[in-house]
């Protein structure tokens, strides 16, 4: 086995590295595409995910590059609960979502999951900045509100419940 380092724009172009160990065979064989070309280069230059569906359409009408992905997802996630219960019965519901919380962040990790930051991000993050400030303030004036006095005092509970 050997190593070799993996740079690539994965799902929605996020930029995915990471190192994996591949048989003698398989290293030789990148070696053999990779002769002529610059580390920088693509391994395959023509290839895209459109010619990878065409290519599994030939051998599987039905399958695409997204089923692949899927069914290697739905393997990891089912390897990774295992290896979490190893030793371990959850026996609450805290436990149990927990065990598949788990799970799952593995499979996310595995999978190079990204968050992307919309393009209304900065509005975004504003618009909650100014309902902060804004329910500090209102906390503030209600600080100065005696509100226990007409409660327990004037307010007549019968009226509460009518409502």
């Amino acid at each position: 086995m050997k190593a070799i380092k993996l740079s690539f724009k994965s799902k929605d172009g996020v930029t995915d590295n990471r190192e994996v160990q591949v048989s003698d065979e398989v290293h030789a064989l990148l070696q053999k595409f990779m002769s002529g070309k610059k580390p920088t280069d693509k391994i395959f230059s023509n290839a895209s995910s459109g010619s990878v569906n065409m290519l599994l359409k030939a051998i599987m009408p039905d399958i695409t590059v997204k089923n692949l992905r899927t069914v290697k997802a739905n393997s990891e996630f089912v390897e990774e609960a295992k290896r979490i219960l190893t030793g371990f019965t959850p026996k609450t519901e805290v436990e149990k979502i927990r065990v598949l919380y788990l799970a799952n962040k593995r499979v996310a990790e595995q999978l190079n999951h990204q968050k992307n930051i919309g393009k209304n991000h900065g509005d975004q993050t504003q618009k909650a900045k100014d309902k902060i400030a804004a329910s500090k303030e209102n906390a503030k004036k209600a600080a100065e509100i005696a509100l226990g006095t007409s409660l327990g005092a004037y307010l007549n509970p019968a009226i509460v419940f009518s409502l």
